[in-house]
């Protein structure tokens, strides 16, 4: 059967191509019957070949005039009465421009704006803020249109209803052509029907419709207006049935991004036109096409905001959120350099500044310093993507810094040229979208000269003009586009016809795409008045999605139908075709297959249980343990696995102050504070307290953490939160210290021992933050700082026979043990430990050892480790020889459940005590 596009060309010899036009629907059905006409290999005169919009701007002598030029100056007349800025004004702009021109083409009076208020009044609509917005501005909508008219009218350009409404006003006299075929339409505006209206009178009109018989004859919605045209211009119309379908296939994914699978199943030859009804699956389709299949065509553009460059934008603009003149988010410069280098932007700099960024925790960072190594070529992006203040820390004028992008992306452009690598095989190469951002900006920076776009020093404002711009536009993609494969959007496939076609994404939603119709007209307003609302659209796509399926022999549909997600449904288009196929219709005698994936699914690798190899042994031999390492291994085995013996550092996130780095820095200042008082009595007369020194000495610590600037944001708050604990603590503890008499003799302790176990020394290891003795009592007291909250619990023996029950501990779904024991590991130390040089802790001969905690929240307390026997009385506990035994064993016992190599590294189930593996 003959396809379409063959039919026009027959139909266009009978007519003389001097004076003949043909109207087709999009500019790709005119390239088909380009093709067409070169198989005939002789010189021939062809017809003019138009577009409906091309047909309109030639009869109505008027251009369509730019969007931006359009918003400026509708923004400059009317922006304060609207009370909107620029930026406000131009993220509503294309709905006002969407509705004039629906008003326009259907030939409607713009005064049916004006009682919109007026209707909401009588439906009782509470007015509040958003909706007195929206009413202001349906108040001045009349105004706006009558405006923006006569302004363009001086410029003889118009936007596109203008540009329609004027060329059915001026059709009557059109005499470019004696013969103007119209070819593969299925609906007409009211502007358009009456341009061909004034050509039929004439009898210069021809229609040719493209629409399956079954379609036609059976009533079908897709059909519906084609039955009206014909009708109306009986004499001047023809229709043509292309159908040739020999069978339909259905495929249902779970997962949208699973579509493209169907690809490899169905595509045999190099011959096929993948349909794309979310053109999002763009890239997974291609990248899907069997890899036999030597050269495509991509005719859809691709959204710019789905485009390396459009991030690499954004990346620049999230700099600035946290900016402060020269120093910057770390996190954010981290992502800016990262998006260059993926953009094939800069050099080795750029993996320079990358490692001197991850050396430190600071989250600020002096742009100047990170930039002051590397070349000029990176320094330059870099001074144009940051650099966008004056000396007073003050944004520079918003045209400087639209400059100033443009430049960066005019290299960028000239990088991704020299990284950018040939795919010959596959025939598509991807234009520059930097080209695409640069020129939306000279738009910009044109009118703001003009002074058509008026800005204050406004760095919101003027990233939300350039995403304005840019959200909406594509980047083409270049290559043949007469190569028998096709990728392309549903409103590309007008008039052609395929051997075999793949439609994707036939969703509710997407095809058709249901109730939505994006207006500031009410659609109660829209019926009564005639404009169009969302069952014209219904209809319409019903149309190009059954002649599409119908005109190619094989017709390949997919949908997804993802359980979690109840609106992810197929469409009422495949439906429908199921239901007939069963019940009687357009699809009775069609031959549909339906085909449901199957999947294999294999468990990924779990971190739930580690085996514990001989690897994993000869590692574990080599461990110092901690009590907190031990502490560790009890509360999560899995988590102990990965920090103790695998060295995989649980570091906290780069602008996270966690307690670590708080704790650290009190215990750093308290440690300073102390170390001249050693093994003196403390006078509180003769201590002061110095807030500067505290503060540098936490500050330093801070440093040292890699958090280098705390002069601001949550470091500064942190730094200082610390300093004014570490003072109250210090204010009562010099009295506490001074009543009580004992003498500090120890700071940051770090004491060795060597735990015997089965024949061989277990190390341990432990830091004493401070060791206090008392000549009267004989009392040695190990004391603990602690900058979070603590409680009695935390140093609360309840058992004194047994001190720990290591199984409870091991059932246990907190971590409520984890103190007592850090504690009894500290009196282990001192018993049988050593510092580096192998001095003891000599003062602890003979002396009762007592434990305890130093709760830097609440300084006026000392807790101290104890015991509550039957009788329920508070017992201070001494570490002696008994505890000592004690302990001894209750080391023993979870050592050995480390070393037992039968018993894995397990996860433990719990969702008190957090593990992130």
């Amino acid at each position: 059967m003959a396809k379409f596009i063959d039919i026009v060309f027959e139909k266009s010899n009978e007519h003389d191509p001097g004076s003949t036009a043909i109207v087709f629907p999009s500019q790709r059905a005119i390239s088909y019957f380009k093709k067409r006409c070169a198989k005939e290999n002789k010189a021939m005169l062809l017809p003019e070949l138009l577009t409906m919009e091309r047909l309109a701007e030639r009869i109505s002598c008027l251009e369509e005039e730019d969007d931006l030029f359009m918003a400026s100056i509708v923004h400059n007349r009317f922006g304060k009465e609207l009370n909107r800025e620029f930026a406000s004004f131009l993220l509503i702009f294309p709905q006002i421009i969407s509705d004039f021109n629906d008003i326009d083409m259907y030939l409607k009076d713009a005064a049916l704006l004006r009682n919109i208020r007026e209707i909401s009044k009588i439906g009782k609509m509470d007015a509040e803020s958003i909706e007195e917005r929206y009413f202001d501005l349906m108040e001045k909508m009349v105004e706006i249109y009558n405006f923006l008219n006569e302004e363009l009218e001086k410029r003889q350009s118009g936007y596109r209803g203008r540009v329609y409404r004027r060329a059915s006003e001026k059709a009557k006299e059109y005499d470019e052509f004696e013969n103007v075929i119209f070819a593969g339409f299925n609906i007409f505006t009211p502007s358009e029907a009456r341009i061909i209206d004034f050509l039929a009178e004439r009898k210069k009109a021809k229609l040719l419709f493209n629409i399956p018989k079954i379609l036609f004859e059976s009533g079908h919605e897709s059909s519906e207006h084609i039955r009206e045209y014909v009708n109306r211009w009986k004499n001047e119309s023809e229709r043509f049935d292309c159908s040739e379908n020999e069978r339909i296939a259905i495929y249902g994914y779970s997962l949208s991004s699973e579509q493209p699978n169907a690809l490899s199943k169905e595509i045999e030859g190099s011959s096929a036109a993948i349909v794309l009804c979310d053109e999002s699956l763009m890239l997974p389709a291609v990248n899907c096409i069997p890899e036999k299949v030597k050269e495509i065509n991509v005719t859809m553009g691709y959204p710019l905001s789905m485009m390396p460059h459009f991030f690499l934008l954004r990346r620049i603009f999230e700099t600035h959120k946290t900016a402060d003149g020269k120093f910057f988010g770390k996190r954010e410069i981290v992502n800016l350099i990262e998006s260059m280098r993926e953009n094939s932007i800069g050099g080795k700099g750029s993996f320079e500044i990358l490692k001197n960024l991850n050396e430190i925790n600071d989250p600020f960072v002096d742009i100047e310093k990170m930039i002051s190594k590397v070349d000029e070529e990176e320094k330059t992006l870099i001074e144009l993507a940051l650099n966008w203040y004056d000396e007073r820390n003050e944004l520079i004028m918003p045209e400087k810094v639209l400059k100033k992008i443009r430049t960066f992306f005019e290299i960028a452009g000239k990088s991704e040229d020299r990284g950018r690598t040939e795919e010959g095989q596959r025939g598509n190469y991807i234009k520059s979208s930097a080209a695409t951002i640069i020129t939306e900006i000279n738009k910009v920076i044109t009118l703001m000269s003009e002074g058509l776009i008026k800005t204050g020093n406004n760095r919101l404002e003027v990233e939300t003009i350039l995403f304005s711009l840019l959200s909406g536009k594509r980047v083409p993609f270049s290559g043949d586009p007469m190569v028998d494969f096709q990728v392309m959007g549903m409103l590309e496939t007008r008039c052609l016809q395929f051997d075999k076609t793949v439609i994707m994404s036939v969703n509710e939603g997407v095809m058709p795409k249901g109730k939505n119709y994006a207006s500031f007209i009410p659609y109660d307003v829209r019926r009564e008045t005639g404009l169009p609302g969302y069952e014209q659209n219904d209809k319409l796509f019903s149309y190009y999605f059954y002649t599409l399926l119908l005109n190619s022999k094989e017709s390949i549909v997919t949908y997804s139908h993802s359980q979690s997600d109840s609106t992810d449904e197929k469409s009422r288009f495949v439906e429908q075709m199921l239901w007939e196929r069963r019940k009687g219709g357009v699809f009775e005698d069609k031959k549909i297959e339906i085909h449901s994936p199957e999947y294999r699914v294999s468990s990924p690798s779990s971190m739930e249980k580690i085996e514990k190899s001989d690897n994993v042994m000869n590692l574990l031999n080599k461990v110092t343990f901690s009590a907190s390492s031990i502490s560790k291994f009890i509360n999560c085995p899995v988590d102990f696995y990965f920090q103790n013996l695998l060295k995989i550092p649980d570091v906290n996130d780069e602008d996270d102050l966690g307690a670590d780095v708080i704790g650290t820095a009190a215990h750093r200042a308290l440690n300073e504070f102390y170390f001249l008082k050693m093994n003196e009595k403390i006078i509180s007369r003769e201590m002061s307290i110095n807030s500067d020194r505290i503060k540098q000495s936490i500050s330093n610590s801070f440093k040292e953490k890699g958090f280098s600037n705390i002069s601001k944001g949550k470091p500064y708050l942190m730094a200082e939160a610390t300093a004014r604990m570490t003072e109250r603590f210090l204010s009562s503890d010099i009295k506490r210290m001074e009543e009580c008499g004992r003498l500090i003799v120890g700071l940051e302790k770090t004491l060795f021992a060597d735990f015997p176990f089965e024949g061989r020394k277990i190390a341990l290891k432990g830091t004493i933050d401070r060791i206090e003795h008392d000549s009267e009592s004989k009392e040695i007291r190990i004391m603990d700082y602690k900058s979070g909250s603590a409680k009695d619990d935390d140093v609360r023996i309840k058992d004194r026979q047994n001190l720990i029950i290591v199984q409870e501990w091991l059932e246990a779904e907190n971590d409520s043990w984890s103190k007592v024991f850090q504690l009894l590991f500290y009196g282990y130390l001192i018993r049988h430990g050593a510092d580096k040089d192998g001095k003891k802790v000599g003062e602890a001969d003979g002396k009762r050892i007592r434990l305890g905690i130093y709760p830097l929240r609440n300084p006026k307390r000392d807790l101290m480790l104890f015991t509550t026997p039957d009788r329920g009385e508070r017992e201070v506990f001494d570490y002696d020889t008994a505890a000592d035994e004690r302990f001894g064993a209750i080391l023993c016992e979870i050592i050995g459940l480390m070393f037992d190599n039968s018993k894995p590294f397990k996860k433990k189930n719990s969702e008190k005590l957090y593990c992130k593996w």
